[in-house]
């Protein structure tokens, strides 16, 4: 990308033109992985959406990431209608396990009120964005629209255990058998694909989470290959799969926040396995398709560090990855071989530094707390190990509402808790709720808010919406 020597350019935008410029290099038959390293918040999604979206021809984007969130604002601004304009060549898909849950749930129901209604029984659900004039055929997956959406997951949280008695006196729990989020996703896309040859851009977005090894060393990513009637390696396969790259001549398959969940580096591998199976081995004629795989991820710094994590095999690395630095750099491009998918691939990286620093201070709060004797209920004497063990819960859950009662006692706007337990976090409601423990502040319900993954997506949306959002949220008044 040319720029006019003297014209003032942003970080951001140098770092998105550098993007730009990786993109359309993209070769027919050939799969091209970016590394896109830059800090949070540089644009790294923002520039590959405008990329696609200022594209002429035909696109299948497919999105991934550990936080359902981000796949919502990805999806919406793909889809997102300027005025007066109606769309009909861009579908976005998604979906995930608890709408699943939430539509087998809402089968069953409709089924004990009403048994005539065996013959339509639902077992998963997807939501739909764009193309406005959607022919939905009839299938046992819902097609829903954003509202339908939130009124289900509200109206019918799904459980994924069902209960059966056995004897009086013994019931048998089970895990009901529900297809898996790529499966309903690939499945359906091909349906709406099929019934809608109008559509030649589409968005399927799912989370990491998805990702799971099953039995014979295979994984959930291969049941991607439902987008085909055909097998990948018969000739019919073959046909349809050329007729596909007509459709969608540009492929391109991101995985963002790489390192936001154990799973990550596992799907990119079976990613490339795939992309390579299913699109770009087609034989002698090779494929037209230009395929990009995009690794992105802030905290792996360069293409040294990423390198060295997708290398680190099956599980994330439980060390710190060490590289050199290359000294007081805003933004670089580096190119290097990364092994993918079970093969060397050649990568362009992206970084962009717009945080400088000279230095770095980390300020610790070291606190000690007094460990009881305890006793066990047959009168024994606890070991100091296992009496530490059984008190430190409660002793960190009061240092955590002690840190916020100070901060807010300091004149705080807003604190923000972080932790890797799900009942802490409730806990430490109840606490500051109730004005117990060392917490000198006593907060009203409105004021303390738990976000995890056990909130709906509806009261998530409503929870981290700003002031200026089409339905303010209470984000600034937690």
């Amino acid at each position: 990308k040319s720029i006019s020597v003297g014209s003032p350019v942003s970080l951001r935008a140098l770092h998105a033109a550098a993007i730009h410029a990786g993109l359309d290099a993209l070769r027919p038959g050939q799969l091209s992985v970016l590394g896109l390293e830059g800090n949070p918040g540089i644009g790294k999604t923002t520039a590959v959406i405008k990329w696609l979206q200022s594209s002429d021809e035909g696109f299948f984007f497919v999105y991934v990431s550990p936080r359902v969130g981000i796949n919502d604002t990805v999806t919406a601004d793909l889809t997102k209608e300027d005025a007066g304009q109606v769309l009909t060549r861009t579908l976005a898909i998604t979906t995930n396990a608890r709408l699943n849950d939430a539509a087998r749930a809402s089968s069953e129901e409709a089924l004990r009120r009403d048994p005539a209604h065996r013959g339509s029984r639902v077992d998963s659900a997807v939501v739909v964005s764009g193309c406005t004039d959607l022919v939905v055929p009839r299938c046992s997956t819902l097609v829903l629209r954003q509202e339908q959406r939130e009124d289900l997951e509200r109206l019918h949280p799904g459980a994924r255990f069902g209960k059966r008695s056995e004897t009086d006196r013994q019931d048998r729990v089970y895990d009901k058998q529900t297809p898996g989020v790529l499966k309903v996703l690939a499945m359906q896309t091909r349906r709406l694909l099929d019934h809608n040859p109008q559509v030649d851009r589409v968005v399927l977005t799912a989370a990491t989470q998805s990702y799971r090894t099953l039995e014979a060393s295979r994984t959930t990513v291969e049941a991607l290959s439902h987008l085909f009637h055909n097998r990948a390696n018969t000739a019919p396969g073959r046909a349809e799969r050329r007729r596909f790259a007509a459709r969608f001549p540009i492929v391109v398959v991101m995985v963002d926040e790489l390192t936001g969940d154990g799973a990550g580096a596992p799907f990119v591998d079976a990613l490339a396995r795939w992309l390579d199976q299913e699109l770009l081995d087609l034989g002698p004629d090779g494929s037209p398709v230009r395929v990009a795989l995009i690794i992105s991820d802030a905290s792996l710094v360069n293409e040294t560090i990423l390198d060295r994590y997708l290398s680190s095999g099956d599980e994330a690395p439980d060390k710190v990855l060490v590289s050199r630095s290359v000294g007081d750099v805003p933004f670089r491009l580096a190119a290097n071989e990364v092994r993918v998918g079970g093969r060397a691939r050649r990568a362009l990286h992206v970084m962009a530094n717009s945080f400088p620093a000279s230095s770095l201070s980390i300020d610790y709060r070291v606190r000690l707390n007094r460990v009881l004797p305890a006793t066990t209920p047959e009168g024994r004497t606890l070991a100091v190990r296992q009496a530490i063990a059984q008190q430190h819960h409660d002793m960190e859950l009061e240092n955590a509402v002690r840190e916020v009662g100070r901060a807010l006692a300091a004149g705080a706007e807003q604190v923000i808790f972080f932790a890797q337990n799900r009942r802490f976090l409730q806990d430490m409601r109840t606490m500051l709720l109730a004005g117990e423990g060392p917490s000198a502040c006593s907060l009203r319900p409105l004021e303390v808010a738990v976000l995890d993954s056990s909130v709906p997506p509806a009261a998530r949306k409503r929870l981290v919406a700003g002031p200026d959002a089409p339905h303010p949220g209470r984000r600034d008044r937690v």
